[in-house]
């Protein structure tokens, strides 16, 4: 029988709801700014000291370069979570997938506490966030035992919680796709065929359209299934990205859905996330978050075309400034005016409940 894993056990896929795809709701993404810092090559003079607090005084900086502070890469409050997570409840939202894989998770027990409080179903992963977040054990692992590693978490729980993870993770961040990478992609392929997981590939800011092939072809080569294969974050392919670009070529704007259509025409489905979000890398030169109506026109451009089974969505709340508590539109961004303004703009009910109910509940289902 057919069943989702979240952390108070498994439900039917029918019992799933309006469900966001890809999310984070206890994390540490702090190695963000030892990155960044990586890239820069200095610790260029900022209008806030890296220890500062977020407040409203710092909103607006932070918008412009969301790695200057260590607080708004780490949200560890699990009340303040618990209430943002009640609220996309109230809104209509029904469940979570957590993407807050090893190298950003950091409260697995947190959780199931706020699903236990919220009601809402929170699909928890194991795999690995980027390499430069992984803990040196990780760092020249085999692919057998990256394997080994993530059936452990599936049949025992997460870092001996007894909480099971209900999908893969792996964000692929270099344009190299480096040996380890490439390692930990045959692992995920080999344990999603084994498992019946469904898996997530992130791509980073930096990594370009041909990175993202090699990776799929890893896995297609390894024989991982395409309806269990899930790219996230194909808003960052519907334009460029480099400020200088968009600056100097107002062309490169116009909406280029080929990437997506080609990673789609292979039976992948796509995560159109990032909704809410409102801010640059300035200092990297860099716009990676487009507008919203960018995203929605992507996705209503490909409804039209005939992929409504293969697209799913979520907002990627990763920073403290995401939330609704700090300045964001947080997790309700989704159900108080995503999913209303497709419909408005003329995408068929029954597509829309593709995109948040069916297509969701598909792919994170398994043979429990």
């Amino acid at each position: 029988m057919k069943q989702i894993m979240t952390v108070l056990g498994p439900v039917p896929p029918e019992r799933l709801g309006f469900t966001s795809m890809h999310e984070h709701i206890l994390l540490d993404a702090r190695a963000m700014r030892r990155y960044a810092l990586s890239l820069l090559g200095e610790n260029p003079a900022a209008p806030v000291a890296e220890e500062d607090p977020v407040s409203m005084e710092t909103l607006g900086y932070h918008a412009h370069d969301i790695t200057l502070t260590w607080e708004n890469l780490k949200i560890d409050d699990p009340d303040l979570m618990a209430s943002e997570v009640a609220d996309f409840k109230a809104s209509g939202g029904s469940a979570i997938a957590d993407m807050s894989s090893t190298g950003l998770r950091n409260d697995v027990p947190g959780l199931r506490r706020i699903s236990e409080e919220t009601g809402v179903h929170i699909i928890a992963p194991t795999g690995l966030y980027a390499e430069y977040t992984w803990p040196e054990r990780f760092r020249t692992m085999s692919a057998a035992q990256y394997e080994d590693f993530m059936l452990s978490e599936i049949t025992q729980g997460i870092e001996g919680t007894g909480i099971r993870p209900g999908h893969l993770k792996f964000a692929v961040e270099s344009n190299e796709v480096t040996p380890q990478e490439q390692k930990m992609l045959r692992a995920v392929a080999r344990v999603s065929q084994e498992t019946g997981l469904s898996a997530t590939i992130h791509s980073g800011i930096l990594v370009e359209k041909e990175a993202v092939r090699r990776a799929i072809g890893i896995l297609r080569d390894e024989g991982m299934p395409p309806e269990r294969t899930l790219l996230c974050h194909m808003q960052k392919f519907f334009h460029p990205m480099h400020l200088d670009t968009l600056i100097l070529d107002p062309d490169s704007w116009r909406l280029d859905l080929d990437f997506a259509k080609e990673i789609l025409d292979l039976g992948m489905s796509v995560c159109i996330d990032c909704f809410g979000h409102r801010w640059d890398l300035e200092a990297l030169g860099l716009a990676p978050s487009c507008s919203d109506h960018v995203r929605l026109a992507g996705i209503v451009m490909l409804v039209k075309e005939g992929y409504a089974e293969q697209i799913v969505i979520g907002t990627d709340l990763f920073l403290k400034i995401n939330t609704r508590r700090y300045g964001g539109d947080s997790y309700s961004r989704l159900t108080s005016y995503v999913a209303p303004t497709l419909e408005k703009v003329g995408v068929r009910k029954e597509d829309v409940r593709r995109i948040t109910h069916e297509n969701p509940a598909r792919i994170l289902a398994f043979q429990g």
